[in-house]
């Protein structure tokens, strides 16, 4: 009677061990996935993911201002034109676009004063140079993007290989194709010179040696502080008013840099303004003008496009262009609730500093808390696997040594009457 109860104490206490070790591995395991998940988790979308739904948003913008197949310039009308005036027509069309490129560039570089990162110098000859080395090569970069985009649809006279000019046009441009070749560019441009964390998804850039970079101590001149930067919105008049240049083929002499949807917002007004200011120069100054003309280098339907939604353009009775910043009645009609301007409110506004504290949360649970729970708990669960192995091994030669103490019973097998088999 004690030896059973002492068996059944034994089974107890072993039911009781197991269970403990099960709950072990269960809690060890669960810690580990669930720290790595979060890890995971907040690391993977980054600073990048919120750049990718302001480009899907800035994306739909650009189609929403300048639908594709509405703003197109006509190689047409411009190769009708008596050849002078058509090399110059076609010339200043280039000139323009290659300005969309560099002042796309320019205006992204922080130099509120006008006098730093881009300020010039004009040699002899009238060439001008950035002072700074980084803004010069990012303006050449613009350059060699444009020409690499468009320089398909010109024309050229090659007759002076120094002085190779522009005389014509091979096909039409459209402006909403030029739009979405410039955001691609600003993808290529943010990740050469700015903070690839940007552009990336942020498992990879954290990868490629982003760690630095967020926990970096230098809140003024580092990540951080770029990141603010990019998500602080000033109302666009204010952004607008001190950027200087940027209209027509003026380069951008003064800029606040990349507040980023104030930045994109005002490129893409800055656009349209160019658009309607170089119809304007190009009519007779009256207060309401309906833009019909073969002279002019649009397509019909881009023209009838124009009509139908800009209900009035106001000028003061001159030639001069009267922006319609100063003079908010002048413009009507141009865009989504008949709006001229897009606005910040059009796009996503990226929350980059809570990205920021996402992604260091990330980094925390992924490459501090995991490996320490890992390494904290591998000895004991190391042990525990071990030790279960090893009762598992003893509890089954017990087992088959208690069946070898097994008594058979003597079993009679009656053969007949008078004899027994004791088998």
């Amino acid at each position: 009677m004690t030896k059973q109860k002492e068996n059944n104490s034994n089974i107890a206490f072993s039911i009781t061990k197991k269970g403990l070790r099960k709950f072990f591995i269960w809690f060890t395991t669960s810690l580990l996935s669930v720290l790595f998940i979060i890890g995971i988790s907040c690391s993977i979308p980054g600073l990048g993911m919120s750049t990718l739904k302001f480009i899907n948003s800035f994306t739909d913008e650009i189609d929403e201002y300048m639908p594709k197949g509405s703003l197109v310039i006509s190689s047409d009308k411009v190769n009708g034109q008596p050849d002078k005036i058509k090399a110059t027509m076609a010339q200043t069309i280039n000139e323009q676009l290659q300005a969309a490129y560099t002042n796309d560039v320019l205006s992204s570089i922080y130099d509120p004063f006008g006098d730093g990162a881009l300020s010039t110098t004009t040699d002899a000859e009238g060439n001008v140079t950035y002072n700074d080395p980084l803004t010069q090569q990012m303006y050449d970069d613009a350059v060699a993007q444009f020409h690499h985009d468009l320089d398909g649809y010109f024309t050229y006279d090659t007759t002076d290989p120094d002085n190779v000019t522009v005389n014509g046009m091979l096909s039409d441009v459209d402006l909403n194709d030029v739009s979405h070749n410039l955001l691609d560019f600003d993808r290529t441009i943010g990740e050469k010179y700015h903070y690839s964390a940007y552009t990336k998804p942020g498992i990879s850039w954290i990868f490629q040696g982003g760690t630095k970079s967020l926990f970096s101590s230098n809140s003024t001149n580092g990540l951080y502080a770029d990141a603010l930067k990019n998500q602080q919105m000033v109302s666009m008049e204010d952004y607008a008013n001190s950027v200087e240049g940027g209209l027509f083929t003026d380069p951008v002499t003064k800029s606040p840099g990349t507040n980023l949807v104030n930045n994109k917002i005002w490129f893409i007004n800055d656009q349209l303004q160019g658009i309607i200011a170089g119809l304007d120069a190009a009519t007779p100054p009256l207060p309401l003008i309906k833009y019909h003309s073969e002279d002019l280098p649009f397509t019909n339907e881009s023209l009838d496009y124009i009509n139908n939604n800009i209900a009035t353009i106001y000028k003061d009775g001159t030639d001069e262009y009267q922006s319609p910043t100063g003079n908010p009645d002048a413009w009507q009609g141009f865009g989504p609730n008949n709006n001229f301007f897009a606005s910040t409110n059009d796009v996503y506004n990226p929350m980059y500093l809570s990205d920021f504290a996402v992604a260091r949360t990330g980094i925390v649970f992924l490459f501090i808390l995991f490996p320490i729970a890992a390494i904290g708990t591998l000895t004991p669960l190391t042990y525990i696997l071990v030790k279960s192995k090893k009762d598992a091994s003893e509890e089954s030669l017990e087992e088959n040594d208690e069946n070898k103490k097994t008594i058979i019973k003597p079993v009679e097998i009656e053969k007949d009457s008078e004899e027994r088999v004791i088998i």
